[in-house]
């Protein structure tokens, strides 16, 4: 997950968000998911282009974040084959550090999150941490109930877990741990929507998949390892700057050579965030582990690593320099084969000089650069590059990047009007279909290819 669309939340930025939280809001109204035919002619001939290419329930979204508070949940009530009181005995774990307004910025943006995740209905109401995961659950299933109009097979959509903080020595931190979303509770999750999608469409079609998470300082990772294996999970989801993972360290080589399988077992991808991260509490000196030049050992050890956001924001230090994640990214990618990415974030371009307070902030690198640097190589890296939307974020109206986007010549006028109608509308729809209009400036016919789309 990231947040801010610089190397750190500046203080005008920090102003900025503050003020549209106190004045404005500065989040989205959303309108009913299932309303699609109130949208615009135009917005509704946006969403079905998106479509060609790809067939009904093949299309995938490999990055959603389950967030939410404790383990109380209802919104199964009568759904045959869902133990609810599995929830209790696996709740997520907020820091209370979120939720004081001694940590202010944290606890401004945990607020705009639960706000555009469903699980409050404005940004002044108190955490309701009774409703807060039905909230969130109920949201998140009428999106992905009605993400593709007309069919009943919306497609995959995976959902992450995430695990505690350990120090290098083994020791659980609780202190310095900002989310825990434990396994068996997105286990849980993801089967009950199935069994609840199911019944209620009368359709055999599971839409919903887990994307487990194992700290590999754990002493019982390997362990955990087989048991997510066992319960068929394919993924298993670091974000190394928030957990305290330096993924270089010689010692998590057994760890690695656990995923990458071999002797009958299945293998399990790693998907990992990497850049620098603001939306979730990372250190500034744990900010390195999103050097995606850290994964030489995994990939080496023959671990499918997926690389979260491409590299995306921060430099990092290699060979003696500081380098763009952002170049380390496509260096690993051109040396490693089982090196991938999704594309998660890759759309928060700054603004073209001049048209924003954001262009007082360029970086030594840009990130719209990025973006063009990732539409012209789309094609010699299909196959290995996969969609993801990285949801609640999406559905922030200040992180909406259609207006910059249009100024740099990836989208055009009548598509961001578009987009911002489809944005309140279904935010998990609107990132699909931003990234499947995309083109590369001065080329439209330079586009994201469409396997980048489909499950595999």
């Amino acid at each position: 997950m990231t947040f801010c669309t610089r190397s750190s939340l500046t203080r005008e930025l920090f102003i900025l968000l503050l003020s549209c939280w106190l004045v404005v809001g500065c989040t989205t109204d959303f309108t009913d998911p299932a309303r699609f035919e109130d949208l615009g002619d135009d917005t509704q001939a946006l969403v079905k282009s998106a479509f060609i290419g790809i067939e009904e329930g093949e299309n995938v979204d490999q990055h959603i974040h389950v967030i939410g508070f404790g383990g109380r949940v209802t919104f199964f009530e009568g759904v045959i084959g869902c133990d609810q009181a599995q929830f209790a005995r696996y709740p997520i774990y907020l820091n209370p550090r979120r939720l004081s307004w001694l940590n202010l910025p944290r606890f401004i943006q945990t607020k705009v999150l639960m706000k555009e995740s469903g699980i409050s209905n404005a940004l002044f109401d108190a955490l309701d941490k009774d409703h807060a995961n039905d909230r969130y659950i109920d949201r998140l299933y009428q999106l992905v109930k009605h993400y593709r109009p007309g069919s009943n097979k919306p497609g995959r959509f995976y959902l992450l877990a995430m695990a505690a903080t350990y120090t290098d020595a083994g020791t659980l931190d609780w202190q310095r741990t900002d989310v825990h979303i434990p396994n068996r509770y997105v286990i849980n999750l993801a089967h009950c929507l199935n069994q609840k999608f199911k019944a209620e469409l009368a359709v055999d079609y599971a839409p919903f998949a887990v994307v487990g998470s194992v700290h590999p300082a754990d002493p019982n990772a390997l362990q955990q390892v087989e048991t997510l294996r066992d319960a068929g999970v394919r993924y298993i989801k670091w974000l190394p700057n928030v957990m305290h993972i330096d993924p270089a360290r010689e010692v998590y080589s057994e760890f690695y050579r656990a995923l990458a399988g071999g002797q009958g077992r299945t293998p399990i991808a790693l998907l990992t965030h990497t850049g620098f991260e603001h939306a979730t509490d990372a250190p500034h000196e744990w900010q390195q582990y999103g050097n995606p030049a850290g994964y030489r050992n995994a990939l080496v050890q023959g671990v499918r690593v997926v690389m979260s956001h491409s590299g995306y924001k921060g430099l990092s230090k290699h060979d003696g320099a500081m380098v763009s994640n952002a170049d380390l990214f496509f260096e690993i990618m051109e040396r490693y084969p089982n090196a991938e990415s999704d594309l998660s974030a890759i759309t928060f371009v700054e603004a073209p000089r001049g048209k924003s307070l954001k262009a007082l902030h360029t970086p030594p690198y840009s990130l719209a650069a990025q973006l063009k640097d990732i539409l012209r190589q789309a094609e010699h890296y299909n196959g290995r590059m996969t969609y993801g939307s990285d949801y609640p974020l999406p559905a922030s109206a200040l992180l909406n990047p259609n207006r910059n986007l249009q100024g740099h010549g990836f989208i055009t006028r009548d598509e961001r009007k578009a987009l911002d109608e489809l944005q309140r509308f279904n935010p998990l729809l609107y990132d699909f279909v931003l990234k499947r209009v995309l083109r590369l400036p001065g080329n439209g016919q330079v586009r994201l290819p469409d396997e980048m789309f489909k499950y595999r």
